[in-house]
Parts: structure tokens; sequence; C-alpha cells
């Protein structure tokens, strides 16, 4: 007696499946794989069905699609439900606008134009307040180097005069007797007086140049302050085209 259902067998490994369209078995030296309960031993290669065109993200683009018209319906925009024969779908599709929303259009058309130009200006300010800036950084470099050179100058100065003192008292220590207490008082007193003096117009010159650098550092301080004022309006120009730009619907932005 045979069964109802016969039970086929592989000739390669000779096990034995049952008529389960989800059996598969592997050909022994193929890769292929095939269903011997709809095929047999030599049928052809059963395909699995492969998943759809439509992926993951397409699906999420859809979502976003359907909150976008949503927000568009909730302020009060005419949007169909579905697009026209010949147009894309998608919320980039022209819509007509009321009396009132081709007018509220147009105002903030003029703002943004209002405020692009607002910031070119300021943008125009920042680029000339950073060459002043520039120019001042190489005034306060000259400054600087002015001043080291002075204090180099004036230690050079004090020590040739420590040289030429002590060069000029063993000189005379060895030539001759040594001069009288009130000839060497009123020569010392006198190269002191000059060497005072050359210090002090020295330091009168190290002054003004000092003064030169603060006045310097005060003006690039000022510009730096006036420079972050800028930046601040440019950000919060910045943010209001943003709103404003976020105000109107996508196609709109598009096309401006």
């Amino acid at each position: 007696m045979y069964a109802t259902r016969p039970v086929l067998s592989c000739t390669v490994c000779m096990a034995k499946y049952k008529q389960n369209p989800t059996t598969s078995h592997h050909r022994k030296g193929d890769g292929t794989s095939f269903n011997l309960s709809i095929t047999g031993l030599r049928g052809r290669k059963i395909k699995r069905p492969r998943p759809q065109k439509r992926t993951r993200l397409d699906k999420i683009k859809e979502e976003w699609r359907k909150e976008y018209l949503e927000e568009l319906r909730a302020q009060h925009w005419v949007v169909p439900d579905h697009p026209a024969e010949g147009e894309d779908e998608g919320p980039g599709q022209v819509v007509d606008l009321t009396p009132g929303q081709a007018l509220r259009k147009e105002e903030l058309l003029l703002d943004l134009a209002s405020l692009k130009e607002i910031k070119d200006q300021h943008l125009a300010r920042k680029e000339e307040l950073d060459e002043q800036i520039r120019g001042l950084q190489e005034k306060l470099e000259h400054a600087d180097a002015a001043f080291k050179n002075t204090r180099k100058e004036i230690s050079d100065i004090v020590r040739k005069e420590k040289k030429t003192e002590e060069a000029s008292t063993s000189a005379s220590a060895a030539t001759g007797p040594p001069p009288s207490k009130r000839a060497k008082l009123s020569k010392w007193k006198k190269e002191f007086l000059q060497e005072a003096l050359r210090k002090q117009v020295l330091l009168r010159e190290l002054e003004e140049r000092k003064a030169i650098k603060n006045r310097h550092l005060e003006e690039k301080r000022g510009l730096s302050q006036e420079i972050s004022a800028l930046e601040e309006g440019i950000r919060g120009l910045q943010a209001d085209l943003g709103g404003r730009g976020s105000s109107l619907p996508q196609s709109q932005r598009r096309r401006g």
C-alpha cells in the first residue's frame, strides 16, 4: 500500500522530505537551493521572493510629506490631498495663494531683502574694522620694537659710561699724581649731570613711546568691542532671516 502523500528522497544523502514548500535542499557540489517537494531532484531553481523596492527611507519621506502637508493645512494654506496629473508628488508643488497670503508673502520677501541689505552693510563695516585692526597691530609691533631698542640703548650707554669712568681713573692713577679733591669732585659732578641729562632725555622718549603704544592698545580694544557688537547683530539678523524664511512654505523658499 502506498501512502496518500509520497515521500521524496534525495539520491545524494538519502534524506526524506515531505511536501512542505518551505523545505529546501542544497545540491551536492552546487550552491543552488531548490525545493524537492515542488520540483523534484532535477527541477528548476525556486527563487525566493525579493524584498519590496520601496525602502524604509521612502516610507519615512512619505510620513514627512504628510506631516508637512498637515502643517500647511493648519496654517490655512490651500493644499490638495493628491497632486494633479503631470505634477510631482511632494511638498515642493505649487499651491494657489489667497490674496491675504500673497500680501503676507510680499511683506516677508521685502523684510528679507531689507535684512539681507543690513547684514551686507554690517559685514562691510566688519571688514573695514578688521583692516584698521591690522594696521594698528603693525603700529603696535613697530612701537614695541622701538621701545625695546630704546631700553637697549639706555643700558648700552650706562655700560659704556661705567667702562670709560673706570678706564679714566686707572689711566690717571698710572700716569701721574692724583688730582686734587676739588677738581675730582667737579669732574664727577659734571659727568654725573651729563649722564643724568642723557638719561632724562632717553626716559622722556621712552615714556612718549609707551603712551603711543597704550593709545594704540585702547583703539584696538575699542575696535574689538565694536566688532563683537557687529557679530552679535549679524547673528541676530541670521536668526531673524531663518525665522522669517521658515514661515514661508517650502515651495516659495525654493523659488526665492
